[in-house]
């Protein structure tokens, strides 16, 4: 009689939990936001994006990224589509960020509804930093004028960090983490008093003097996605992959 294939039986194991972790997320819209691959000029007209406000200084495409820069006058705000959040859903975004100009308080990314409509939830600020450092990062909800909360850890202008940012449609929970490692970092938490129509990630420009160059954008339905690029396996596939281990001892 054969003896049974191991080798064969733990391949297809893994090639199941794979599957089944990959099943459970999706990753919305990625993008390096850098010319190349995107051409060097206006954002809006490139992979999706689109103007919902603002009919000058519009956000620029480089080498380093795409540049939000505030000021005076009309700005543009633009807005990459996605699908409608469904109802428990979580949508995460992550991007890295590098801060110049000044900390004077201003959100530059939210999550929005479709279309031209003001919908804004997880506003990600740039805000004046603890202990004479250059500016740290806040979270609001619903208000402009400052952040609902901030940072106790300030940043230095030119550096680059990545953040990452979460809605979570029915509990209304909207984060942000700045230079996780996993979900367990150290981030900012806050409830939205309202229930949000998410469908697009947008970047805003406004009246301040500071400028945000945003780059590697991923928008996703998990955490790890946002952050890497990589879903992180579903509790059925660890289940499975457990299960490998524990046979593979056993032999």
């Amino acid at each position: 009689m054969k003896s049974f294939n191991w080798k064969f039986f733990l391949a297809g194991l893994c090639a199941f939990a794979i599957c089944t972790s990959s099943a459970t997320a999706a990753i919305l819209y990625q993008s390096p936001l850098t010319a190349p691959p995107l051409t060097a000029g206006n954002l809006v007209g490139q992979d999706g994006w689109v103007n919902h406000s603002g009919t000058g200084s519009f956000i620029q495409v480089g080498a380093s990224g795409a540049t939000v820069a505030h000021g005076s006058g009309s700005r543009e705000d633009a807005n990459v589509p996605l699908p409608l959040i469904g109802a428990g859903q979580t949508y995460y975004f992550g991007f890295d960020a590098v801060v110049t100009g000044s900390s004077a308080n201003v959100y530059f990314a939210h999550f929005k509804d479709a279309g031209t409509g003001t919908d804004f939830t997880t506003r990600v600020h740039v805000t004046a930093g603890p202990g004479g450092s250059d500016f740290t990062y806040g979270l609001s909800a619903t208000a402009s004028a400052a952040p609902d909360a901030s940072f106790a850890t300030g940043f230095a202008f030119g550096s680059t960090n990545r953040l990452v940012g979460s809605y979570q449609e029915g509990t209304n929970e909207i984060k942000l983490w700045v230079n996780p490692t996993d979900m367990l970092s150290t981030s900012l938490s806050l409830t939205d008093p309202a229930a949000h129509a998410t469908a697009a990630f947008a970047l805003r420009q406004a009246g301040v003097s500071s400028t945000q160059v945003v780059s590697n954008l991923i928008v996703a339905t998990t955490f790890n996605q946002a952050l890497t690029g990589v879903p992180e396996p579903s509790s059925i596939a660890l289940m499975f992959l457990s299960l490998g281990a524990m046979l593979i001892r056993r032999k």
